[in-house]
């Protein structure tokens, strides 16, 4: 229960970096350096997988307690 508590609070803060990094990505792309616009890519990449495993460990607490639904 612990693991499926912090996978949920875990998630909000993402999601904010997530968004952020996004938007200056497409906001600010013109004006940055190669380096920077690998450095978000990468951010972003990192942050989507991250969700994705939080996401699987929510499903799996909810297996577990037999409350998974589609």
């Amino acid at each position: 229960q612990f693991l499926a508590n912090m996978s949920e609070e875990f998630k909000n803060p993402l999601h904010g970096i997530l968004n952020m990094s996004q938007s200056v990505l497409k906001r600010e792309r013109h004006m940055l350096q190669e380096r920077s616009i690998k450095e978000l890519e990468t951010v972003l990449s990192i942050g989507h997988r991250l969700t994705l495993r939080l996401n699987d460990l929510i499903d799996m607490m909810s297996l577990q307690e037999g409350s998974l639904r589609l």
